[in-house]
């Protein structure tokens, strides 16, 4: 929907977590971090909007879905593996 502007929830469950939201409208005033790390809301602009998920230290499976009133809801399965963790100071 090109020029939709519904409100979106997000939820994200299992080995990740939900840090960002945003929808590249240059004027909207909706704050960028969600209101937790496993849910959040975002409106659409011109029929977009996204989610930043960040991965957590173990791995396993990251679920995201997504849903907005007369919208059909969808879910994206990430599965998210073990990484060396590179020297850090």
């Amino acid at each position: 929907m090109p020029t939709a502007g519904h409100e979106v929830n997000f939820r994200a469950e299992g080995a990740g977590r939900l840090i960002g939201l945003g929808n590249g409208d240059p004027s909207c005033h909706e704050a960028d971090k969600p209101a937790s790390f496993t849910e959040g809301k975002r409106s659409a602009f011109n029929g977009l909007c996204m989610a930043i998920v960040q991965a957590l230290k173990q791995p396993g499976d990251i679920r995201v879905e997504t849903s907005s009133s007369g919208l059909e809801s969808s879910v994206v399965v990430i599965n998210a593996n073990h990484a060396k963790l590179r020297p850090a100071i």
